[in-house]
């Protein structure tokens, strides 16, 4: 701990003007005297200087030049945003990763970056004329590129980044650590506990047009109050898609087919499908012991198929490829031989969360009651596009269902939700 302590101390972390040079005076008070009680101070000089943000700090760096000459210049890291961007929680991919990716709705969508580091806000903030410095202008600015664009309509207007503040629990560690040195160790001073903060940067815009490819480019800008323009640097890219739906409500209550033309409240056609499917007793258990976690781990089906979704679906229900699904769709699976209703096989053209998300907290995504009777076993396919819901016999009663779906994204510590669907469906006779 005394180690720790002194290395923590030992490192002085403060977010410093971009551009000027410093120096700083570190004063220690020492004895110069042997035996005596009289101390003097000693005073220390040294300067540094400091560049811009990533995208204008490689500029003229020896590292990046000689990196650049050997076409290597990606493993400079400081360059751009990509090792700073946490990839895992940003939402649409900012790795540009298409498969297995949620499109973004396409009214009132948001790109929202995450980042590793907090300091990234720092990067991109205005600096105020101080000391004979002059004002400095950051801005990070972000075009949604069309790879067809309107030729008849004005090129895309930049859109400036808004940053929020988020708690990352990424920082926790660090603040336990120091929490923990405060409680056992011996403060200088008085101290307050540490609440970690993170930032997110999110870039809105009113509509973009559906089933469509999309380039979003984010620039940095700089300028200095004596230049007349602002000097724009690349800082990262990366490619989405938008949904074939405007909102989370549209996806789901796609399986809506008619309406009575008076009565709009009133359903008169629904994707709702009988599939019948043939199992005998020993099918059945293996089934079972999907749903509910105990397949034995030797099992030829955990060579066969990776993921329990495929393992029932095809390995057990043999129902091979299905035809894509064009609205949300809910299949009944019914055994032939016994006429018990096996489970629903929930399906969509494109995921309803963002295949991301852990399982554990996708299942909370979608339940279904009807009564005391509850769909408690959910199994996604891999793309999050297919749902088969169940409960631990496989047995459901027949009755009218509350299937309610829910959209989360991540708030910058938690997945939170923004917002949610009921559908009251008829399963069974």
């Amino acid at each position: 701990m005394q180690v720790s302590q002194k290395k923590l101390l030992g490192c002085l972390k403060i977010t410093y003007r971009q551009e000027p040079d410093f120096r700083v005076i570190y004063s220690k008070k020492e004895l110069t005297l042997k035996n005596s009680s009289q101390k003097v101070y000693r005073s220390y000089l040294f300067g540094f200087k400091t560049k811009g943000p990533a995208g204008f700090f490689h500029q003229g760096n020896p590292t990046y030049e000689d990196l650049l000459s050997k076409d290597r210049e990606a493993e400079f890291k400081l360059a751009n945003l990509q090792y700073y961007i946490d990839y895992e929680k940003s939402y649409p991919n900012a790795d540009g990763a298409l498969i297995h990716a949620k499109p973004l709705f396409y009214v009132n969508p948001e790109l929202q970056l995450f980042y590793l580091k907090n300091y990234v806000y720092e990067f991109y903030r205005n600096w105020d004329e101080y000391q004979n410095n002059e004002e400095v202008q950051i801005d990070l600015i972000t075009t949604l590129a069309d790879p067809a664009p309107d030729t008849t309509l004005p090129p895309a207007t930049p859109i400036s980044v808004t940053w929020l503040a988020d708690d990352l629990p990424g920082f926790v560690h660090d603040a336990v650590l120091l929490e923990n040195m405060i409680q056992n160790g011996n403060p200088c001073s008085e101290t307050e506990s540490i609440t970690p903060m993170g930032v997110h940067s999110v870039v809105s815009t009113d509509q973009l047009e559906p089933l469509k490819l999309y380039t979003a480019i984010f620039k940095a800008r700089y300028k200095t109050a004596s230049q007349s323009e602002y000097a724009e640097e690349e800082v990262h890219r990366y490619v989405f898609q938008t949904s074939h739906y405007e909102s989370f409500q549209e996806q789901v209550n796609s399986y809506v087919l008619e309406r009575d033309e008076e009565d709009s409240s009133v359903i008169t056609k629904a994707a709702r499908f009988e599939v019948i499917v043939t199992l005998d007793n020993t099918q059945l258990t293996t089934a079972q012991e999907i749903v509910n976690h105990t397949l034995d781990v030797n099992s030829p089906l955990r060579q066969e198929y990776a993921y329990d979704y495929d393992k029932i679906i095809s390995g057990i229900f043999k129902l091979g490829a299905l035809h894509p699904a064009m609205t949300t769709e809910f299949n009944l699976i019914q055994d032939e031989l016994t006429g018990h209703l096996l489970g629903v096989l929930i399906r969509n053209p494109e995921p309803f969360n963002d295949p991301k998300i852990p399982v554990t907290v996708l299942e909370t995504t979608i339940g279904a009651t009807f009564g005391s009777n509850v769909l408690d076993k959910k199994v996604f396919s891999q793309d999050g596009r297919n749902i088969f819901l169940t409960n631990s016999t496989m047995q459901l009663v027949s009755g009218s269902y509350d299937f309610q779906f829910k959209y989360l994204q991540w708030s910058g510590n938690h997945y939170e939700e923004v917002d949610s669907v009921g559908v009251e469906m008829e399963v069974g006779e």
